[in-house]
């Protein structure tokens, strides 16, 4: 039964019982499948003008191009910016058998799908950490609604590793040891491991896992290493990337403005606050915050102030450590501040919110606690709802990207020209040149010197 799969081990129940529970799984089920079509639909409607399923973004038509000229073995491990990316890898193949005037929408609603289905994960397997239905809805419901994930990471392919780096932090905080738990909790952690050389960042939640839940589970975390060890083994062959200047003294204004000040105030009214306050400002709210943690986390027990820690150092090392090896040139220019580069806020603003929400929820369940922390599970609700009314209608990098479907359509005209190209075509990012039979489509985002784009065989476009 789903609701058994990741959650605490539950006594043997009589048979009658079952009926009950049976009905009671039943229901589960059903407000499961509801949530996943909901979430899905939730990501797919975000933005103004065009929206993911009528466009392919960047890192998506590379990962397609590979599906479409490649089989399915030969791109499974191949890296991409230096590393494996399994997740893109397999949703991209199933696309590549769409029409393709239907990959734009498979590849965003496959996407969203799976960004709903591992914030089911998220939930089940939170009910060994949180007390509360609002903290394990809150932290679930983070997942396909983030705020700042409209802008740039909204149902991509290429962005799924961000998501499934905190699903698999929840499966081994979690520890299951049923036989279910473990094979759904080995799978989650596995694809994450083959997707990001990032993800052993949260395999110290093993450990916590471990204590907080007084029971040693070996099984989940081993896949997780061998994950890794298959992820480390490609990378070391692959040059460093660096894509941009980086300045480490830089990280920590970076972690206070994106992160932050943004988990305060959201990232459509960042540019506005930056060029108001400019990194006074940051160091302003910054340093409220960050008291603010500091006084709740000595209200709580000591496991839960460890699940608090880990969860706000992962948050900094999963901003730090990627733009260190990345670059960070950039992200504190002026005039006006461009959200270019959100993705790698996307697992730090998560993990921060479970910081807090973990603390909360457990100030909460205790005897004597602040009159005040009776209004926080509002206040935080309330906060996270502006933020993100606020960012389903601001402009993200598709806004103002062509049409996917009037691009195919006007790739099969070119094809039935003679020859197929009739004018010189740009050159694509990790794109072979079209050869004879073959149109390129430009995908978003537009105005790049090198565009990124597929290269389709005519033959798919008659």
């Amino acid at each position: 039964m789903i609701e058994r799969v990741l959650t605490p081990d539950r006594p043997h129940q009589s048979s009658e019982a079952e009926a009950p529970t049976d009905r009671g799984a039943a229901r589960t089920l059903a407000l499961s499948v509801a949530w996943v079509v909901w979430a899905t639909f939730a990501q797919l409607v975000r933005g103004p003008a065009t929206r993911a399923p009528d466009a392919i973004w960047a890192e998506d038509a590379a990962f397609l191009n590979h599906a479409i000229h490649r089989t399915a073995w030969e791109n499974l491990l191949t890296p991409h910016a230096g590393y494996v990316q399994v997740v893109c890898r397999l949703l991209s193949d199933a696309v590549a058998l769409l029409p393709p005037s239907w990959m734009a929408v498979g590849i965003a609603a496959g996407a969203s799908v799976v960004v709903s289905l591992l914030s089911l994960v998220v939930w089940f397997a939170s009910a060994s950490v949180l007390s509360s239905p609002w903290a394990r809805m809150t932290v679930t419901a983070l997942v396909p609604l983030l705020p700042q994930a409209s802008f740039e990471v909204n149902a991509t392919g290429a962005n799924l590793h961000w998501f499934l780096a905190y699903a698999a932090f929840w499966v081994l905080l979690a520890a299951p040891t049923s036989i279910r738990g473990q094979v759904v909790g080995s799978l989650v952690v596995l694809v994450a491991a083959l997707s990001d050389p990032l993800t052993a960042l949260v395999l110290p939640a093993a450990v916590l896992g471990a204590f907080v839940r007084r029971r040693r589970s070996f099984i989940v975390p081993s896949v997780m290493v061998v994950g890794l060890v298959v992820q480390g083994a490609v990378r070391l062959g692959q040059p460093p990337l660096q894509w941009v200047k980086s300045d480490p003294h830089q990280l920590p204004w970076i972690y206070g403005l994106r992160v932050l000040t943004s988990s305060a105030i959201g990232d459509r009214e960042l540019g506005l606050f930056y060029d108001t306050f400019g990194l006074t400002g940051v160091l302003v709210v910054s340093a409220v915050l960050a008291t603010l943690f500091l006084k709740i986390l000595s209200l709580v027990n000591r496991e839960t102030r460890l699940v608090a820690l880990l969860a706000a150092t992962t948050s900094v090392a999963y901003l730090c450590i990627p733009l260190a090896l990345r670059g960070n040139e950039g992200y504190l220019d002026h005039g006006p501040l461009f959200l270019s580069g959100s993705r790698y806020t996307i697992v730090p603003l998560m993990f921060l919110w479970l910081a807090v929400i973990a603390v909360v929820d457990k100030v909460l369940t205790q005897r004597g606690q602040p009159h005040a922390f009776r209004l926080a599970p509002i206040a935080i609700t309330a906060l996270l709802s502006l933020q993100l009314v606020a960012s389903v209608g601001g402009e993200t990098v598709r806004s103002h990207s062509p049409s996917w479907e009037d691009d195919v359509r006007r790739a099969a005209e070119t094809c039935t020209q003679a020859p197929p190209t009739t004018e010189p075509q740009p050159r694509l990012a990790f794109a072979d040149h079209p050869g004879p039979g073959e149109v390129q489509i430009v995908v978003a985002p537009s105005g790049l010197a090198i565009p990124w784009g597929v290269v389709m065989p005519c033959d798919r476009l008659r």
